[in-house]
């Protein structure tokens, strides 16, 4: 464990930091872990002697908590004759929900949050799969968090100032104890040591088992005489009353008392004769230690609030309707809580009716059509079910309600559910459900359609813009579902943000697998509360599904609690296609099916993003198999009216510069704020910001940016997936500063957070005013995901970009279609650092992705080589080999043609276990050809051709397919992926902020023309018989530019495209802002692909060409005239040139009838000589 000092002002852990200026440049010293929110600005030399405290462990830094093994509490009976079960679970009002949620841990509980029901066991009463699924969701909506809320409308109606009524009744019963001894201590001595609720801190009989958690006691019934836990002790106590009988037994008390030790306790053993005199020096002992515990303070406040009280009553029906106690359908329910004057009857009746609206609204969705109809109050004691918490008897079934305390987590009394969905939804059940849970008034567009869906059990792909409440909606339909919710996350701060965002609306039952669980036995207790089903939600990351353990566990769960929905957040991950491909991803929508269904019931799998081009789209459904018609889910706009962007042109050397000036002048200026007031702290009211940049390290890296920033007095921190070079800790330390830094942000703590995109996804938090981008993100896609953070509340927020392109005419170089990715690598890795710029700093991670065909083909090669032979089912291991992400995209491509079944990752055996496929020549040809069909239908035949004329040798057989593979993504996505940067670059030099807006718009949206450009794609012989016909329908320059942008995205996803590659050059040479360079550059790749890529004929290309040619000709004479000169300089071939002058004209083709003529000319003289 880390050492570090204690702050010599405040007691603070210290942080050790290194001077970035002044006289101490360079030199380490401990500043207090205060100063970043102004609370304490200690320091000390790094040499000097400190007092040492603990630094906090990462596996203790998740929202303040372990992740622990909750219990099951096993005891004697209480109450002679009746069943006691322990719960956990305290409704406070909003307020005060994350302060009671921060202090209530696993191991200090807050005091009110546990509590006991005790009853007699009642005859079994059989309740119809129906009842059962309503209610177990009742159970997830009422008990949705161990510290929860209310609904907000039954809150403001408790919220008043508490009242503790009448004291409990005399005739209370007494608990059920072994002999008089105890019955003595427990009346006589306990009241006197720990006071008049000296029954909330001690438990008597109960099993060490419980107490241990272990297997060691587990089965021998053996328990401790008293459990005494309290939130001021250190360690709890177990007392034991020794009898005559112990004098016998001291080697057995002894191994027993070790073991409690070990787990925990303080063993106090008393003997029966002091309890019986009243004193002696146990006796002393115990009353020195426990007579000095003072209680919580606000104990009465926490125990008797009216809030807390309703929860407690709601939860208590259910448990009563699950165990028998009352019919499901008609009761009447009373309280000694309105005898006793702490709730009146009319709050008695609203808490009954809220909860029997609730079951009514899901009988009538589940089938259980009279549930919850005729619950009633009723007056005095004389209810079907009388809930006694002052100890007053009724009538009818008793069940008496007490206050607990218990110094570990308790496990809730979760109840096995057969799957199914609703027989009914419709929007005003989901509306009152979403302001139930999440408090929302309203839904959003597109949400009613994906929750609708999951609750049909149907597959959907939701393509929502951020902020639309994509996540909130499969969270809600989660919890309206019976099982447990399985959402696959790219990245933790994702993942960790959704986590946090639950617990604030009282959802804490949700639990991230990832790569912060600290050693084996972390994610051993993980799996295992896994497959006990202890959480509601399951957040893991893709390569979870890739872990023979982990689908072991989740199909252990699913026998008694079922995977209701599988989410794919961020699911533009899935497909090659996009800038953020995991490889993991693949097959991921078979794995979690397999290992999420059940016989007779397949979840619905929920796919999320927030942008998608149309080969995006098309691979995700394809990845996960969702192919209905009507299963994807769009907006209405992707306009988020309330951000506003600026653009800010700057080269490199000045770009710091220029973001400390704006976020000090002209930033605040747009809000109408002087810098101070900007800057200042304020709660939800924080004016708060990201600072995106490209790397971790180095000049353009989050821990310079942020340095800068917080020297200029602009408090700042960073955020990165990986840690920079210059951390102080170790890896636990970086992942615990992460947590923390996550944690201080999203709580106002610390204003600006500069990030690399590893916090760009996904995290949700309303109040981001701004975000600037510190360099160009890789795509138009990526910026809108990433400004996208920020007026999440809907309110005003502005989103910068400061960009410099240094050396335009290298950069256009590197990013122009025709370029070979080896070269633009060459360039990128021998140009010196001082001269990069953002085009090439953005490269650099691109060339890291495409390292090159004959790198992957030989990657290839080696890993075929060690699984032969294949062609045959069998089982193999691979080694992770020098690079595992490379062995890992070798079995992605061998998966893709059908060589490879299925493969799992054995992290530390550092190796794939694979399994092979049954294979043929044919089976291989065909899956490939129908993975290029599924994208380019006009390039698969002729991909076919290629691969047919492959060697006939087995493995060079393999291994060329696959190499044809390669290289048809290196043709269309690596082009397209460098498209996109060109994009990008383009948006951000269109002129103002609106005018990028505009870009955006027209790149992501469905305009008049999306249809046109789909008809191109789809058309035969790349569509160019159709071209004409789309180009008449321009009749002005916006129109231009409205296409540019559908065209634009889709020639990302195919740039060889020959049909969109015309279509964008005549786009650009119509629309106002139309550049020569990029007219030059899509034609000319338009030439070579129709020829080399798609094998079109020369009279088909002069065709397109002319039809082209007749429509700008008219509006901009010199771009026509631009392209003729590129094709006669790229063609001779008259039969190009005669069909051009056809179908353009003679007044359009100034070029090509002379060229024609002069041909004919030198024929005439050829012919005379």
């Amino acid at each position: 464990m880390t050492e570090s000092p204690a702050c010599p002002k405040c007691g603070r852990p210290m942080l050790l930091k290194t001077a970035r200026r002044g006289r101490n440049a360079g030199r380490q010293f401990w500043s207090c872990s205060g100063y970043a929110s102004k609370v304490c600005d200690g320091t000390l030399d790094a040499d000097s002697p400190v007092q040492g405290v603990p630094a906090q462990r990462a596996s203790e830094a998740s929202n303040g908590d372990t992740l622990v093994q909750p219990r099951i509490v096993v005891a004697q009976p209480l109450h002679a004759g009746q069943d006691t079960v322990y719960l956990d679970l305290l409704t406070v009002p909003a307020r005060s929900l994350e302060s009671t949620a921060d202090m209530h841990s696993a191991r200090k509980p807050v005091a009110g949050a546990q509590w006991r029901m005790s009853y007699a066991r009642p005859e079994p009463r059989p309740l119809d799969p129906s009842t059962v699924r309503a209610l177990s969701v009742a159970d997830k909506i009422v008990c949705k968090g161990r510290v929860t809320l209310l609904p907000d409308t039954l809150e403001s109606l408790l919220d008043r100032e508490t009242s503790r009524g009448t004291e409990s009744s005399p005739h209370a019963a007494a608990p059920a104890l072994d002999s008089p001894e105890e019955i003595a201590f427990w009346g006589d001595i306990l009241p006197k040591c720990l006071g008049s609720d000296f029954a909330i801190w001690c438990t008597p009989q109960v099993e060490i088992s419980t107490l241990t958690g272990g297997a060691d006691y587990s089965g021998s019934e053996q328990r401790v005489d008293f459990l005494i836990a309290h939130p001021a002790l250190e360690r709890p106590l177990v007392i034991e009353i020794d009898g005559e009988q112990h004098v016998a037994q001291t080697g057995h008390d002894a191994t027993r008392d070790r073991h409690l030790e070990a787990s925990g306790y303080d063993v106090i053993r008393i003997p029966a004769a002091e309890v019986r005199d009243g004193k002696g020096p146990a006796l002393d002992r115990l009353q020195d230690i426990l007579g000095s515990l003072e209680p919580p303070g606000d104990l009465g406040l926490t125990l008797y609030s009216p809030i807390r009280r309703a929860g407690q009553i709601q939860a208590a029906l259910l448990h009563a309707m699950h165990v028998g106690l009352v019919d499901s359908e008609r009761f009447s329910v009373s309280t000694d809580l309105v005898t006793a004057g702490e709730l009146t009857s009319d709050e008695f009746a609203a808490v009954l009716t809220d909860f029997s609206d609730l079951l009514v609204r899901l009988g009538r969705m589940y089938g259980a059509a009279r549930l919850g109809t005729g619950i009633t109050t009723i007056e005095g004691e004389s209810g079907d079910l009388h809930l006694s918490f002052k100890g007053l008897p009724g009538s009818g079934t008793n069940v008496l309600i007490e206050d607990a305390y218990m110094p570990f987590a308790l496990k809730w009394p979760t109840r096995p559910v057969t799957p199914g969905g609703p027989v009914e939804v419709n929007r005003d059940d989901v509306r009152y459900f979403l302001r139930r849970v999440f408090r929302k008034q309203e839904l959003r567009d597109g949400q009613y359609d994906i929750i609708s869906r999951a609750l049909e059990a149907k597959d959907t792909v939701a393509l929502l813009p951020t902020g639309a409440g994509k996540s909130i909606a499969f969270q809600l339909a989660g919890m309206l579902l019976p099982g447990r919710t399985i959402v696959i996350a790219p990245i933790i701060s994702l993942i960790r943000d959704q986590v946090y965002n639950l617990r604030s609306y009282g959802i804490d039952r949700a639990l991230g697998i990832t790569s912060d669980l600290s050693g084996r036995e972390e994610r051993d207790l993980a799996y295992e509360l896994l497959q006990h089903g202890e959480a509601f939600f399951y957040y893991i990351a893709p390569e979870r599904f890739q872990m023979s353990e982990f689908r072991e566990k989740l199909r252990g769960m699913t026998a008694a609690f079922p995977v209701n929905l599988v989410v794919v957040d961020e699911a533009h991950c899935v497909s090659e296609w996009g800038h953020d491909f995991r490889t993991a991803y693949l097959r991921i929508g078979q794995t979690s099916r397999e290992c999420s269904s059940t016989t007779g019931w397949t979840p619905a799998l929920v796919a999320l993003t927030g942008t998608a081009s149309r080969a995006v789209l098309r691979d995700l459904q394809r990845e996960l198999q969702i192919m209905d018609f009507d299963a994807i889910v769009t907006p209405s706009s992707f306009d988020r009216e309330e951000l506003s962007y600026a653009v800010l042109q700057e080269r490199s050397e000045h770009k710091a510069f220029v973001l400390e000036s704006y976020l000090r002048n002209a930033l605040p200026a747009e809000f109408g704020l002087p810098p101070e007031a900007f800057f200042r702290r304020d709660g939800g009211r924080t004016y708060c910001g990201l600072v995106f940049c490209p790397n971790v390290n180095g000049k353009y890296g989050v821990v310079e940016v942020a340095g800068r920033l917080s020297g200029a007095g602009i408090d700042a921190a960073y955020y990165a997936g990986t840690r920079p070079k210059g951390f102080w800790g170790s890896d636990d330390d970086w992942k615990a500063y992460k947590r923390d830094t996550e944690r201080r942000f999203k709580r106002d703590d610390v204003p600006i957070l500069v990030a690399t995109k590893a916090f760009g996804m996904g995290v949700d938090k309303p109040n981001i005013r701004f975000t600037v981008h510190y360099g160009i993100p890789p795509s138009i896609e990526a910026f809108y995901q990433e400004a996208g953070r920020a007026g999440r509340d809907g309110q005003k927020a502005v989103c910068a970009a400061i960009v410099s392109d240094d050396r335009v005419e290298r950069n256009r170089q590197l990013l122009a279609p025709a370029t070979p990715i080896s070269e633009v690598a060459r360039f990128v890795e021998d140009t010196p650092y001082e001269q990069n710029d953002d085009v090439t700093r953005t490269l650099f991670f691109h060339v890291q992705a495409f390292k090159g065909v004959e790198t992957e083909i030989a990657v290839v090669a080696d890993v075929h080589n060690q699984l032969r032979p294949t062609g045959q089912r069998a089982s193999r291991i691979v080694p992770f080999g020098g690079d595992s992400k490379l062995t890992e995209k070798a079995l992605h491509r061998l998966v893709v043609v059908g060589v490879v079944a299925d493969y799992t990752v054995d992290y530390s055996g550092r190796s794939f276990s694979v399994l092979l496929a049954d294979a043929t020549r044919r089976s291989v040809v065909d899956r490939y050809v129908s993975y290029v069909a599924a994208y380019q239908r006009g390039r698969a035949e002729q991909e076919r051709r290629k691969a047919d004329a492959l060697p006939h040798e087995w493995d060079a057989f393999v291994v060329g397919v696959v190499e044809q593979y390669v290289q048809f993504v290196y043709d269309v996505i690596e082009r397209g992926q460098r498209r996109a940067i060109a994009e990008m670059l383009a948006a951000c030099q269109a002129g103002s902020g609106e005018d990028l807006r505009h870009r955006i718009l027209d790149y992501l949206e469905q305009t008049e023309f999306s249809e046109a450009v789909e008809s191109i794609l789809s058309g035969p012989r790349a569509g160019l018989g159709i071209l004409a016909e789309v180009l008449a329908e321009i009749i002005s320059p916006n129109d231009a530019a409205r296409l540019r942008g559908p065209v634009a995205r889709s020639l990302e996803t195919y740039p060889d495209h020959p049909g969109l590659l015309l279509l964008r050059t005549a786009t650009e040479a119509l629309a106002r802002d139309g550049d020569d360079q990029t007219i030059r550059e899509n034609f000319e790749a338009f030439l070579v692909n129709a020829r080399d890529a798609y094998g079109l004929a020369e009279s088909e290309i002069g065709t397109a060409t002319g039809a082209v040619l007749r429509v700008i000709a008219r509006r901009n004479s010199g771009a026509a005239a631009l392209v003729e000169h590129v094709l006669v300089a790229h063609t001779r071939e008259r039969d190009a040139l005669r069909h051009l002058v056809a179908e353009s004209g003679i007044a359009a083709a100034q070029v090509a009838p002379w060229v024609l003529l002069d041909e004919v000319s030198s024929g005439i003289d050829s012919y005379t000589a």
